[in-house]
């Protein structure tokens, strides 16, 4: 998977990219045990997420940290 953050005025975004054909997931970093995930390249999930992030095959998503 390749994973980065984004900073700004106080916010935090983290981009993950799946770039396999299978599942996997991801632990959040330190400091964000907490986060929700706002945008999917499936389209069909908005959700809250707790320590990890399950990214389905070739999914990739827009988490906002904390």
């Amino acid at each position: 998977a390749l994973v980065y953050e984004r900073r700004h005025a106080g916010e935090r975004l983290l981009v993950a990219l799946n770039l396999t054909h299978a599942p996997c997931e991801l632990r959040l970093p330190d400091g964000a045990p907490r986060a929700r995930v706002l945008l999917s390249t499936c389209l069909d999930r908005e959700e809250d997420v707790e320590n990890v992030i399950r990214l389905r095959a070739d999914e990739g998503v827009v988490v906002r940290l904390g």
